[in-house]
């Protein structure tokens, strides 16, 4: 390889593994540094890029990318169907490969982007004296299958929700995917009784 001079990390793709080197005085790039995921941040000019998940977006060798521009036009998909990118702090809404519409908040650390669902619902609440259980399906029907791990679930007596202390921490939820893409997700029952519940994506 011939590389410009530089003192920032520096990432080599090989395959599906990444190789790394810290300054412009280190140009080995070891097979026994290898990393089965990129850095999780790069310096770019003089802001701090943070790594970007996108999770299962198609089995095609590269995806474009529609509105994270300049940061990023296309991505590689490795053999597992995800792809990464890198972007400074911030909120973002993009589409990938000019059809599905995804989005992503960068806050300060790597982070997973999601498609945006057509739809999310909560379509039962079975209420027991320890847990509440939601069914909750959505569209497309792929989507949870995809998602289901980045849900956030909230819990209140009263409208409207609030924007931090009725969300339910990720800790206590236990989601279940069942067969025909609906998901179960089971959480504590809170001592003071609560009657409304919220599912949504982040």
């Amino acid at each position: 390889l011939w590389l410009p001079e530089t003192n920032v990390v520096r990432t080599v793709r090989v395959g599906d593994m990444y190789f790394s080197v810290d300054s412009s005085l280190d140009n080995v790039f070891s097979v026994t540094n290898g990393m089965s995921e990129p850095p999780e941040s790069r310096l770019a000019v003089s802001q701090t890029v943070w790594r970007v998940l996108l999770p299962q977006v198609t089995t095609n060798a590269t995806v474009e990318l529609v509105g994270l521009e300049p940061y990023a036009t296309n991505a590689f998909v490795n053999v597992s169907s995800n792809a990464y990118v890198y972007l400074p702090d911030g909120d973002y809404a993009f589409t990938v490969n000019g059809e599905e519409a995804w989005a992503v908040c960068v806050s300060g650390m790597p982070v997973v982007a999601h498609a945006i669902p057509q739809s999310l619902h909560i379509e039962s609440i079975a209420v027991d004296a320890d847990t509440v259980t939601l069914g909750v399906s959505a569209a497309p029907a792929n989507w949870l299958g995809r998602f289901s791990s980045i849900l956030d679930v909230r819990a209140a007596k009263c409208l409207p929700f609030g924007e931090g202390n009725d969300l339910v921490s990720p800790a206590d939820m236990r989601i279940v995917s069942n067969t025909n893409g609906t998901v179960t997700i089971t959480i504590p029952r809170a001592a003071a009784e609560r009657m409304f519940y919220k599912v949504k994506a982040p």
